[in-house]
């Protein structure tokens, strides 16, 4: 959570403010302009920065180079679309066909691929998932095994942006060894959101992260994929970064999020981890007692992040309650997409069987380490704050 003047930063889920490091080298202006693929000195500095960047991402995440590959990008959206998107695109030119499975509350990047998967010949089945999210592992792996197709690739979400529920890496690595599937994993929210978000398991497929997430620029984000995983590049050109993702490589944004996420490992303190999970006990203990337990999204679930609280006001829409979240100081979030001031049913919501009458009303808190520089009377009034917005709409 961000303290800003009179204001507090409640959505880094949706992004997240730049980290000390790379504010400090923005001010620098010290800038790595150089074409990374030239010859001359500067372009061999951006080069440089590049390889040691991936040098300190296959450190930090402990995944093994020699059969793992890691290129930028602009972000997770563009490297899991590269992922999901460009395993079809070479399926379909072997004129083979495959099988994916999406769980039908993961990214809109991947559930809007559907259609364009589907052109292309490919089946796209949604994975069985109970009331709060979590799939249901062995009614996967019954249904895996029962289609047996040639290939299969599972989208993974390890941590859902808008509930704050997550399904972990070792159910992950269950399905994989009953059912021989291959497993990318979006990894957006993870890094200091999890207790686990360095732990990569090494025996799934692909991972991708988007630096802004964690303090870094946006426009950048990286995605490790094991060299077996079989794919077409989606963006061609020059064939830089070994042909994965041609174009002239960013070494600014690369090597903001080397200090980003140095930054975050600095930070992730087991202090600081208590603090910000004691805020989030207070904050639901306030919204159980106006409107119940119930209107936790996902409150039930076997684990959940240490940062997120998705709640529904059944008496109001989300846009209206946004609006006095704001003007009371607070920036808040709602899953619904707002289009010219119409509220929408939220797409997740819809999907967890949540009642058609309540999907509107659903308003999201995210925040960060940066709730430990605030005092214990500064928590106080904020959270007084927040109850008596709430009060507005307890009947």
């Amino acid at each position: 959570m961000e303290k800003l003047t009179n204001s507090y930063y409640f959505d880094y889920n949706a992004t997240s403010p730049l980290s000390p490091s790379v504010e400090d080298y923005l001010e620098r202006g010290d800038f790595l302009f150089a074409n990374p693929s030239s010859q001359y000195q500067l372009g061999k500095k951006s080069r440089s920065i590049i390889n040691s960047t991936k040098d300190f991402l296959f450190n930090t995440f402990s995944l093994d180079e020699s059969i793992n590959q890691i290129f930028f990008h602009s972000g997770a959206t563009e490297g899991i679309n590269t992922l999901l998107f460009g395993a079809a695109l070479k399926a379909f030119k072997e004129n083979s066909k495959l099988v994916f499975y999406f769980s039908p509350t993961d990214h809109a990047c991947v559930v809007n691929l559907k259609e364009n998967l589907s052109a292309l010949g490919h089946d796209v089945i949604f994975m069985p998932i109970n009331a709060q999210g979590e799939i249901k592992a062995s009614e996967l792996i019954k249904e895996i095994n029962r289609k047996k197709a040639d290939r299969t690739i599972i989208n993974w979400t390890w941590l859902n942006n808008e509930t704050g529920v997550v399904n972990s890496l070792s159910a992950a690595e269950e399905i994989k060894r009953e059912t021989n599937t291959e497993i990318i994993v979006d990894a957006v929210q993870a890094p200091g959101k999890v207790l686990e978000w360095r732990e990569l398991s090494a025996k799934l497929d692909a991972y991708s992260f988007s630096s802004h997430k964690f303090g870094g620029l946006k426009g950048v984000g990286f995605s490790f994929v094991k060299d077996s995983y079989d794919y077409s590049p989606l963006i061609i050109g020059g064939g830089q970064q070994n042909k994965l993702r041609s174009g002239t490589e960013n070494p600014m944004g690369v090597y903001t999020t080397e200090l980003a996420i140095r930054d975050l490992i600095k930070e992730f303190s087991l202090e600081k981890i208590n603090k910000m999970q004691a805020l989030k006990k207070d904050f639901e203990k306030i919204i159980i007692s106006k409107f119940g337990q119930g209107s936790i999204v996902g409150h039930s679930a076997e684990f959940r992040n240490i940062n997120t609280i998705n709640f529904i006001i059944p008496s109001i829409k989300a846009t209206l309650a946004l609006m006095a979240f704001d003007l009371e100081g607070i920036q808040v979030s709602s899953g619904s997409a707002c289009s010219s001031g119409a509220n929408i049913p939220s797409r997740i919501l819809t999907a967890l069987k949540i009642d058609d009458k309540l999907t509107r009303s659903g308003v999201r808190l995210s925040f960060s380490k940066e709730i430990c520089s605030l005092s214990s009377e500064e928590k106080s009034k904020l959270l007084l704050k927040f109850e008596e917005i709430l009060n507005r709409y307890k009947n």
